[in-house]
């Protein structure tokens, strides 16, 4: 959805200010922060629509994702403080949900 919003930006704005609802209209500081989130939320759509597939084991992609979100959920100089604040919540959180080790692995992948 966010995607859709940055996509159609130049569209939203020539139809607010159409309707004179300019206290409605975004700053340029907001359309980068919904930017920064969409650019971020990327691994996770990919997760979702690759792990949502019932006529394949998934666990072994569970694993592979686990450290592309490990990696996505890194800081980076270039995030807003929106995106920085959700990977530091994000990072506390994933080894409590997504816990993983070398066992695990190696159990997971045969090896």
């Amino acid at each position: 959805m966010l995607q859709s919003v940055v996509k159609n930006q130049e569209l939203i704005e020539r139809c607010l200010s159409r309707l004179r609802q300019f206290d409605k209209m975004l700053s340029d500081a907001d359309w980068k922060i919904i930017e920064n989130l969409v650019e971020f939320l990327k691994i996770f759509r990919s997760a979702t629509e690759v792990l949502r597939g019932a006529t394949y084991p998934t666990i072994s992609l569970i694993l592979l994702f686990r450290v592309e979100i490990a990696a996505a959920v890194t800081e980076s100089p270039n995030d807003c403080q929106v995106v920085k604040l959700t990977k530091q919540r994000m990072r506390q959180l994933l080894n409590y949900r997504l816990y993983a080790d070398y066992r695990t692995t190696c159990c997971c992948c045969n090896a």
